[in-house]
């Protein structure tokens, strides 16, 4: 019996780390995508800037 249990108890954590794992690895690829949202608004922004810019050198 206490063989099983310590089975079925690693089995657990196994599977407890895992989820924890998962869930990070979730919230790490979802800062990245607002990162890369985030960075890619600045983009646009220095584009219009830029152009901006341009028409009032015209």
């Amino acid at each position: 019996f206490s063989l099983i249990d310590a089975w079925v108890s690693s089995y657990l954590l196994v599977l407890v780390h895992y989820a924890s794992e998962k869930s990070r690895l979730r919230t790490l690829f979802i800062q990245h995508s607002r990162l890369i949202e985030y960075i890619q608004r600045i983009d646009e922004e220095q584009l219009s800037l830029y152009k901006e810019r341009e028409n009032y050198d015209l």
